[in-house]
């Protein structure tokens, strides 16, 4: 993938877009710091719960499998 992003930024350069490749390699810790920037880092354990993949979910899947 982050070979697609370059050729997508040298792409865009050529068309008089500045771009720049970041890349990310814990996306829920960026999810979180946006979140946070934004006042909303509270709620983020209720939509890990919602989803189900906070930490009482991840375990009771496991669970459910060796049972």
């Amino acid at each position: 993938m982050i070979t697609e992003a370059f050729a997508a930024a040298d792409r865009l350069a050529a068309l008089g877009v500045d771009t720049e490749v970041v890349c990310v390699t814990s996306p829920g810790r960026l999810f979180e710091a946006v979140q946070a920037r934004h006042g909303l880092a509270d709620g983020l354990e209720d939509v890990y719960r919602h989803h189900g993949i906070d930490t009482d979910s991840v375990v009771r899947a496991a669970l459910d499998l060796t049972r």
